[in-house]
């Protein structure tokens, strides 16, 4: 007597809100349609026992997915770690939550910490350029742009909003890397709930991340002096080093660069 509010079909799935609480109650009847139906039944609490929580899962998936998106002066932060150094970060991950309004990053205060947003949304604010005008130009000019600073929600007057970001986005990436006062103030809007980790928790970790992005300039150095590739019309072969039933291995030599190379040559 109720109302069908879809119809699934092969490799469709339903009952996955018993994965997500336990003890969840169901929110619909499922009924077979149309015929004999046959489904894959997995239990909650085999799930949990070879996966652990869902949730727990979803929250390291999106750290995961979100460490992976930070670059620092051209280095992708994750790309640097193994794969165990790369659960220690995950796992060093605390959760902080703040206020609305709550100043979380305060301009030209020192700044320790990384955060990533969990949940809700911060603005980016620095301080307003009022000065600069041409002479006469105060009043009217400095009026509306006060007026425009003011109207915006979560920011005060002599302030500028940059740019809001909402769940998924970081910030606070510079200060694992230089100890310097923070270029912005970065704000609540509402509640608001982060993963963090500071710079001496990530050094303790992994070492300086200067050190990584020195490694790093060094090896892309390296590739950028590296001779290119050969071109095969600049190759001469020399003498033959062995031979077998796929085919023969030869020493040949770059002409341009005087590199050798041994060389497979397959037979077909």
């Amino acid at each position: 007597g109720g109302e069908e509010l879809v119809r699934l079909r092969e490799s469709d799935f339903f009952g996955e809100s018993a994965l997500e609480v336990e003890g969840a109650v169901r929110r619909a009847n499922v009924i077979a349609a149309g015929g004999s139906v046959i489904c894959l039944r997995l239990m909650a609490t085999t799930f949990r026992e070879m996966l652990g929580d869902l949730q727990d899962i979803v929250a390291e998936n999106f750290k995961r997915k979100v460490l992976g998106s930070v670059h620092i002066d051209g280095l992708q932060l994750m790309t640097q770690l193994d794969i165990h150094e790369q659960e220690e970060l995950l796992r060093a991950l605390e959760v902080l939550n703040f206020e609305p309004g709550h100043d979380i990053i305060t301009m030209g205060q020192q700044n320790s910490t990384f955060y990533i947003i969990m949940s809700g949304h911060v603005d980016i604010i620095v301080q307003a350029a009022l000065e600069g005008l041409e002479e006469g130009d105060e009043g009217e000019q400095a009026e509306r742009t006060q007026a425009q600073l003011t109207s915006v929600h979560n920011v005060k007057e002599g302030e500028r909003l940059v740019a809001t970001l909402g769940s998924g986005k970081f910030f606070g990436e510079r200060a694992l890397l230089k100890r310097e006062p923070a270029n912005a103030t970065v704000r609540a809007q509402g509640e608001v709930v982060c993963y963090a980790f500071e710079r001496a928790v990530f050094q303790e970790l992994f070492g300086s991340l200067q050190d990584m992005l020195d490694d790093e300039a060094e090896r892309r150095d390296e590739e950028l002096q590296a001779p290119p590739p050969p071109v095969w019309a600049e190759i001469e072969e020399r003498r033959l080093l062995g031979a077998g039933s796929f085919g023969d291995v030869k020493m040949v030599v770059n002409r341009k660069s005087g590199k050798e190379y041994a060389l497979k040559a397959i037979a077909k």
